[in-house]
């Protein structure tokens, strides 16, 4: 019975130890500033994060292989307002170039609870958004409802491993910036860490 009480105790301690993180585009995962111009590669990766734009299933055609990944706080197009400030994702110039509308894909190591983001520049609803899943599976979509700026978040949809950011359509820039997530840890380490433990106390005695 004790052992079990603890494992109870040992798997509660480790969902309770969820972490918050945002991407402002402004520093990296370990603080340190991003220069104007980088490109999106491996900043946010100590936090699990990967990004890139090779492929959209399951979106299929229609959608761009080349969207941009920079991070610029210069080259932001028009109508920009606050929330959007400092650094954000997705050029206007890059968008110049794409050869369809945008998407950037983030997959991630630790599943995440939550999803949120900032977007800017768009001329109107439906543009910009996110598009959440589980593995392959579409389990939930936030799109704006405004034109300008607007916060759009994303939760109670279960167990999220990737998403599609989409950074307005093929003739409307959007910058996206802030995007957070809530992550969700495995609770069966910590479990088994403390079964582990009252297993060997017992073998002690």
């Amino acid at each position: 019975m004790k052992i079990l009480a603890a494992l109870a105790l040992a798997t509660m301690a480790g969902t309770a130890s969820a972490a918050v993180y945002t991407m402002t585009f402004d520093t990296d995962a370990a603080g340190n500033a991003i220069a104007e111009g980088a490109m999106l590669s491996t900043q946010y990766s100590a936090w699990g994060v990967s990004a890139s734009n090779v492929g959209a299933p399951p979106f299929g055609s229609g959608w761009a292989s080349n969207s941009s990944l920079q991070i610029t706080a210069t080259d932001i197009g028009g109508g920009v307002t606050a929330p959007i400030s400092g650094k954000l994702l997705h050029s206007f110039g890059g968008w110049l170039s794409e050869d369809n509308a945008p998407f950037i894909r983030m997959a991630f190591s630790t599943g995440i609870d939550s999803i949120a983001a900032d977007f800017g520049g768009m001329g109107g609803a439906g543009v910009a958004g996110i598009y959440a899943y589980n593995g392959a599976t579409l389990v939930g979509s936030v799109l704006n409802t405004t034109s300008g700026t607007q916060h759009v978040a994303l939760s109670g949809v279960g167990t999220i491993t990737n998403i599609i950011v989409v950074p307005g359509t093929y003739g409307d820039w959007v910058g996206v910036d802030n995007i957070s997530f809530n992550t969700v840890p495995t609770p069966g380490a910590a479990a088994l860490l403390g079964l582990g433990g009252l297993i060997v106390g017992r073998r002690r005695r």
